[in-house]
Formats: structure tokens, C-alpha cells, sequence
């Protein structure tokens, strides 16, 4: 990440493929070829990668709704370091938690920007 929350110039927050239970069909499908389930799942189950300030993400760890970056802070590739304050923001599972991550995922989209 770059200051400012966007990686390399392109983006502030990506989300990952929403949860399937075992009875979609491409669960099905997947599981009777033997896929792993990051292939029918996406890795992520609905969660997101996003970035926003430390005191941002401190309130989203703080208040159970995610957890830092397994590489949050950590110097990368061609001399990059990804910001401290990359998150794993969950998966939300109902409508008023779909609410919050709008709101976490508007932080982020102001942090890009800022």
C-alpha cells in the first residue's frame, strides 16, 4: 500500500468471493472433482481486504468486526511496504451487518483519497 491506502496506484479494497453453503452447486461440483474449498470459496467467504487509518482500524479489531493483515506492515516486493492499516474485515451475515461494512468500506474509500 501506498500513503493514502491504495495498492500500487489501483485499489483500496477488494472483496472476496461470497460464502456458498454445501448444498450450491458449484460447492457440489467442486467438492465431487475433490477442489479445495479456496477454489469454490474464493479464500475469503464475503470477507475483504481494505485499508484505513491506524486509529480506523484499531476501532474495526477492537470491535470484533476484523483483524490486521497477515502482512500488515511488512516491506514488500520492489521496495513497497503494505500499510499498517491493511485489514481482514469479516464477512457480514445479515442486513444490519452489511450496514457496518459499508460504513468501514467508506472509511477506506476516504482514507484512499485522503
Amino acid at each position: 500500500m501506498t500513503p493514502g491506502g491504495t495498492r500500487s496506484g489501483r485499489e483500496f479494497a477488494h472483496i472476496h468471493t461470497e460464502y456458498k453453503d454445501d448444498e450450491h452447486a458449484d460447492v457440489v461440483v467442486a467438492k465431487r472433482r475433490g477442489e479445495p474449498w479456496q477454489a469454490y470459496q474464493g479464500g475469503g467467504q464475503g470477507s475483504m481486504h481494505l485499508c484505513v487509518s491506524l486509529r480506523d482500524a484499531a476501532e474495526v479489531v477492537r470491535s470484533g468486526w476484523g483483524e490486521p493483515h497477515l502482512l500488515a506492515g511488512a516491506q514488500m516486493g520492489g521496495g513497497a511496504r503494505l500499510a499498517r492499516g491493511t485489514l481482514l474485515l469479516y464477512a457480514p451475515r445479515d442486513e444490519t451487518e452489511v450496514g457496518v461494512v459499508l460504513r468501514v468500506l467508506q472509511a477506506s474509500l476516504l482514507y484512499a483519497q485522503s
